[in-house]
């Protein structure tokens, strides 16, 4: 037998502190980006009087590309317990939440994708130090709101999955 839809809620939900936990990895590597490129910075500065202009090797896009993926999933899934849960109460009300919910799912990739773009590049060789630093800053920046838009998302989906799977409970 099937997990249940009203289980299946319980985990999406409980997923949403691991997909946190990624956006709390993707600003950790952004700010060691930034520490490890003002060290050598100063390093070089010292040993040849001039600016550095290498680039770090932190692998940005690996982060974005699991982070992503998960969010791809997690979506799906969630859209998903949303349908099934429309065939089992019959609730027009969750055809609306449903259209709704994908359009914030998409937007929401959408956006991913725009970081991913901006955070091409932030260890170019052919940068110089103030524009690795600037661009770095700008990378924090967006991916704060952004991470603060995905959780504002899971609050609001939080509060309807739990109505929801009460509402499956007592059916």
């Amino acid at each position: 037998m099937g997990i249940s839809v009203s289980d299946r809620i319980g985990q999406l939900l409980a997923q949403h502190e691991h997909i946190k936990q990624g956006f709390d990895r993707l600003e950790k590597s952004v700010s060691d980006l930034d520490s490890v490129s003002q060290l050598k910075a100063a390093r070089e500065k010292m040993e040849s009087g001039k600016p550095a202009a290498g680039s770090t090797s932190l692998d940005l896009e690996k982060v974005f590309a699991s982070i992503e993926k998960e969010l791809t999933i997690h979506f799906s899934k969630e859209e998903d317990a949303l349908e099934e849960s429309y065939k089992i109460l019959q609730d027009e009300g969750l055809i609306s939440a449903l259209s709704a919910l994908r359009a914030d799912h998409i937007e929401l990739l959408s956006r991913i994708k725009d970081l991913r773009a901006e955070a091409e590049g932030i260890s170019s060789a052919n940068l110089s130090l103030q524009d690795q630093k600037d661009r770095t800053f700008l990378a924090k920046v967006h991916i704060t709101n952004y991470r603060m838009s995905l959780e504002n998302h899971a609050e609001q989906e939080t509060l309807m999955f739990k109505r929801l799977k009460d509402k499956l409970s007592a059916t």
